[in-house]
């Protein structure tokens, strides 16, 4: 992940797996109560509230990812909700209204949480279980389909409608079903331009990890086979947010209802001058305010976790590598989305300036 306060911010990453749920209790949710800070110990017991053996409803395979860790190397000292609780303030009014962080994998789910969490106060959760994340982003481990939780505690719930599960009902990009999540009532559409988010996707497959960089590439066969199919996938996505966004998918009875939706745009959020600005209109869409100064060391926060040296897009794509064909390939599945969300054609012969910003972003 890239982030430079005061100049154009660069990022990297996402994505996890296994699902848990929880039967839902009616009841009437609690008062909003601050979240207290916790200690490491209390983090890995209270925390972790989601109940054991059940199945992967999203059909993601187990695997054993590296944990999340800081730019030196080193675990979080607190996590990212705790970072910034002595500066400035934050404030939920009654209890955060709990979205979806929707994206496809690799558009920055994850160093959008860490914003979140640090200028909220709150947490984030996730339809997955992925301890590798939990040092940083605590809310992992919670069960997000807990009333008291989703309104004592959470803002938005981790989505990337990215599994096999999707797959075998032939309908990838699908949010998960709202009888499961019940007190998930809206959604952040979350993109990023859908080259930088393939490789950052490939780079996270390639290398188990969440903030490792990729290198180089050993096998362009592979890098190839992949990048069709993600494209594919990130085209699925796509569709589904925009449909989502401009209110055509907010029927009860539709199969992926979003609620009220809104787009975010992940160079926004860490390219823009005003990217304060744009931290801000998320958290005010889960019912969030935060001061400059929180919002501020949010930033502050995130660029802890900054790494540099991993390959770019034009490194890869553009490559002498690939196989003649792919590029024209991928422009036909990804380009007619793309444009819809203002991304411009990837032109190997000329990559312009604003290219160059947009593709820097390491996976």
């Amino acid at each position: 992940m890239l982030l430079m306060l005061g100049a154009p911010s660069q990022i990297m990453w996402d994505l996890a797996p296994a699902i848990a749920l929880e039967p839902h209790q009616d009841q009437d949710p609690p008062p909003f109560r601050p979240l207290e800070p916790t200690s490491a110990s209390e983090n890995e017991t209270s925390l972790h509230s989601r109940r054991e053996g059940q199945e992967d409803h999203w059909g993601w395979e187990s695997r054993d990812w590296q944990p999340l860790t800081l730019a030196n190397g080193q675990p979080p000292e607190v996590p990212a909700y705790q970072a910034c609780a002595s500066s400035g303030s934050s404030n939920a009014g009654s209890g955060p209204t709990v979205g979806w962080l929707w994206s496809f994998p690799g558009s920055g789910n994850t160093v959008t949480r860490l914003l979140v969490d640090a200028a909220s106060g709150l947490l984030t959760g996730s339809v997955y279980d992925d301890e590798s994340l939990a040092a940083g982003l605590p809310g992992e481990l919670l069960d997000a389909t807990s009333r008291k939780i989703a309104s004592e505690r959470l803002t938005f719930v981790k989505t990337h409608t990215f599994g096999n599960g999707a797959l075998r009902l032939g309908q990838p990009g699908l949010l998960p079903p709202s009888s499961h999540w019940p007190l998930v009532k809206r959604a952040a559409a979350l993109t990023r331009e859908p080259y930088a988010a393939i490789l950052a996707e490939y780079a996270r497959q390639t290398t188990d990890c969440h903030t490792c960089v990729l290198r180089r590439i050993d096998n362009w066969t592979d890098f190839e086979a992949k990048s069709v199919q993600l494209a594919s996938m990130w085209r699925a996505i796509n569709e589904k947010q925009l449909h989502c966004v401009n209110g055509f998918a907010t029927s009860p009875s539709n199969a992926y209802s979003c609620g009220h939706a809104k787009l975010v745009k992940l160079e926004d959020l860490l390219l823009a001058d005003d990217r304060l600005e744009h931290l801000r209109a998320l958290l005010a869409f889960a019912g969030v305010e935060a001061s400059d100064e929180r919002l501020r060391c949010a930033y502050e926060h995130a660029e802890m976790y900054h790494r540099t040296g991993s390959l770019t897009v034009p490194q890869t794509f553009c490559s002498d590598h690939v196989r003649p064909g792919l590029l024209s390939e991928l422009a036909a599945i990804l380009e007619p989305g793309a444009a819809k969300l203002g991304y411009s054609p990837l032109d190997c012969s000329a990559v312009a300036e604003h290219q160059k910003e947009i593709y820097s972003l390491p996976p």
